[in-house]
């Protein structure tokens, strides 16, 4: 049994740990902005964002208000950051036009629009590995296991390079967690306060990403889940209770859960009630009428409407408009860090062993079983399984909110294996638990290798299945590898070799110009870059 002396040594050390942990994940996240370029969806985002707060919504980007908005709190406090009002692209809902006037011909500073821009998404980044390490003591019971949570996500590469960027995938992978979190937290002791919060932690990560609506389907079934648990113990007597008041805290969600989402939504919006405007996408029978969360419809339906057209992706050598349904585990195979994948293969071998056991033991599934699928395994591989059905193939950042849950679900499965944590009323023991632990550190250490080591190239990261970074255009491209980031680490190479100028092939909304890179415009997105007079270029054969 632990002493007080021994709780307090531990909660001290495992405290100060953790904020060493958290303060070089900031630095490391902080630091790298600067040597970064403006990534493809960016300049977008931070002008829809800065006009939003300052009152201008008519701009249609297909993404909610919240994060852009957040991202640019600081720069619209800014006056020196300036709107292009008086051109003829501002009267218009294309943002693409204006982003440009914004970002480059206005006269803003380009490295302070980004630095102030990319900010928030670093704060809200210590906020999710925090939540991650609490959730993951609080489950665990076990602090050291919250470290462990915290620094597999803190180091991981993927992590490192989304949560420095004014984009919305880490802000839905946040918003996924917090929500997740919240519902657990309620099912750990019911009340109509908690269901409030739970409720409106969704309605929060709603106001992220409109892909977070996959997580209505996945959170639905985890609270039938719940019920259905609850009401099978106290029927079988294993719980003490009786089956009418396993069932209120279901009355208890019904009731408030979603309410509470709809008006945290609502309230994000200024309780705004407006009316659709004319030349929707889709729907458009939908115009002039008037609704709540007139411009949260908008930006859907604008959204809506691309992703009718397609949207070219690569794989393993391959160009398809239509994707392919492996696409997301190949990605999630070749950019998750190995120590990474060792844990977590290792964690699911060990839970499908005690499912077994309770099968086995025709016994209801254990607590930890139960709250470890429904809290943490349904969200993670549900929202992965159904991003297997969708053609969207742009990048390893959209399977980005299951790395939360799954980290989670790793460090509380550690607990059961290492931490002697009680399974169906048995105290499972582990011999060589030292050696155990060791083995962690080292993978842990490992993984902060990777990210000291790929510092501040974190975007590229492959790990060794894919030969590293200098091996991964072979399996994927776009936001996995060059998302148009490293016009400046262009110029640093053209420097240091004495190059004077490069046929250039780039994807972003950079501009090469503007770093000093005289070049050759090839094949490029956009088309403005591109040489009318260059002759066709073949890497294979460059003569």
């Amino acid at each position: 049994m632990m002493t007080r002396q021994n709780w307090v040594r531990s909660r001290f050390v495992t405290t100060w740990l953790g904020t060493a942990v958290l303060l070089l994940s900031f630095a490391l996240a902080l630091t790298s902005i600067r040597d970064k370029s403006p990534t493809f969806d960016e300049q977008g985002f931070l002008t829809r964002g800065v006009a939003y707060v300052r009152g201008d919504r008519h701009m249609r980007v297909g993404h909610p208000a919240g994060l852009n908005a957040l991202n640019a709190l600081f720069l619209a406090a800014d006056q020196q950051i300036s709107l292009p009002l008086d051109d003829p692209s501002w009267q218009t809902t294309a943002f693409h036009r204006p982003s440009e006037l914004f970002m480059w011909e206005i006269g803003n500073d380009v490295q302070r629009v980004l630095f102030l821009g990319r900010l928030p998404t670093i704060f809200l980044g210590m906020l999710l590995l925090a939540l991650a390490g609490r959730w993951a003591w609080e489950m665990s019971r076990r602090r050291w296991l919250g470290l462990l949570a915290l620094a597999l996500l803190a180091f991981d590469p993927n992590i490192l390079a989304h949560m420095r960027l004014a984009t919305t995938d880490f802000g839905l992978t946040a918003g996924a967690l917090l929500a997740g979190y919240m519902l657990w937290r309620f099912w750990q002791r019911p009340s109509w306060l908690r269901a409030i919060i739970a409720g409106a932690a969704f309605g929060l990560l709603q106001n992220t990403k409109f892909t977070a609506g996959l997580f209505v389907p996945i959170f639905a079934l985890a609270i039938v889940g719940y019920c259905v648990w609850r009401v099978v113990r106290c029927v079988r007597r294993e719980a003490g209770c009786r089956w009418q008041d396993a069932l209120r805290p279901l009355w208890m969600l019904i009731a408030a859960y979603p309410l509470a989402a709809f008006v945290t939504l609502w309230a994000c919006y200024g309780f705004e009630i407006g009316t659709l405007p004319p030349n929707l996408p889709t729907f458009s029978q939908l115009s002039g009428v008037t609704v709540p969360l007139a411009h949260y419809l908008e930006q859907l339906l604008d959204i809506g409407g691309r992703m009718q057209k397609g949207t070219p992706a690569f794989l393993l050598g391959q160009y398809s408009d239509s994707g392919w349904w492996y696409y997301f585990p190949v990605a999630f195979a070749l950019k998750t860090p190995l120590p990474t994948l060792l844990l977590l293969a290792t964690a699911v071998f060990v839970y499908l062993r005690l499912l077994l056991h309770d099968l086995r033991g025709r016994r209801f599934p254990s607590p930890f079983v139960a709250h470890a699928f429904l809290s943490l395994l349904l969200p993670g591989f549900g929202y992965f399984a159904i991003a297997l059905t969708t053609d969207i193939n742009l990048g390893y950042r959209h399977i980005l909110p299951v790395l939360p849950f799954l980290v989670v679900f790793t460090a509380v499965t550690t607990a059961v294996t290492l931490a002697q944590v009680s399974v169906s009323g048995k105290q499972l023991s582990v011999s060589g638990e030292r050696w155990a632990v060791g083995a962690l550190l080292g993978l842990v250490l490992w993984l902060a290798a990777i990210s000291l080591w790929m510092y501040p190239h974190y975007l590229a990261f492959f790990n060794i299945f894919a030969g590293g970074p200098d091996g991964g255009w072979r399996y994927l491209v776009d936001s996995n590898l060059d998302w148009g980031q490293d016009l400046q680490g262009l110029k640093q190479w053209m420097d240091e070799n004495d190059v004077a100028q490069v046929w250039l092939s780039y994807f972003g909304e950079g501009r090469p110009d503007y770093y000093d890179i005289d070049y050759i415009g090839l094949d490029s997105w956009p088309p403005r870059l591109m040489n009318p007079d260059a002759r066709p270029f073949y890497p294979a054969d460059p003569a």
